[in-house]
């Protein structure tokens, strides 16, 4: 089951129908927006943040911060590894400074977004309905980010 799906999943069990009456069908709007979103996190940190999840099933809030913690200190790292391994193998590259802070700031914000939304994510110990509140931040984002994207050339690919 894709990432994408169980968020879908999620949202779903706890919206009560709340994207049906904006006339949007749930699961394609929030794998959508979820793939779109999940494209400017670096794969290596939805993977630890997954099977950190998994593998060490916290029970208590505070494992769960900071696994949280853990994987929003890894995006910009892995965005900066990223853009001097471009730099390094394609000199010519129009990548600059500015472009990989930019990068960096909405792998921050996406990765923030996409783990509010995710099931069991940390964000429930601050409110009961925090997945949904993430899945309509990673719905808004996810335009939001792209335009952003576009305007400095820096559209991901999305799978």
């Amino acid at each position: 089951m894709s990432v994408a799906t169980m968020t879908a999943l999620g949202i779903a069990r706890n919206t009560k129908g709340a994207f049906r009456t904006l006339g949007v069908e749930p699961q394609k709007a929030v794998d959508s927006a979820m793939e779109k979103i999940a494209a400017f996190i670096p794969s290596e940190v939805i993977g630890v943040y997954v099977v950190a999840l998994g593998m060490l099933s916290p029970q208590r809030d505070a494992g769960k911060w900071l696994i949280f913690g853990i994987c929003i200190v890894l995006v910009p790292i892995f965005i900066c590894l990223d853009y001097v391994l471009t730099k390094k193998r394609n000199p010519n590259t129009k990548l600059t400074r500015r472009v990989g802070i930019i990068l960096a700031i909405l792998g921050v914000v996406a990765f923030v977004a996409w783990a509010a939304a995710m099931p069991g994510t940390p964000f429930l110990s601050l409110h009961p309905n925090a997945t949904a509140a993430g899945g309509v931040s990673v719905m808004i984002l996810a335009a939001f980010m792209y335009k952003i994207a576009e305007v400095f050339d820096l559209v991901p690919k999305v799978k």
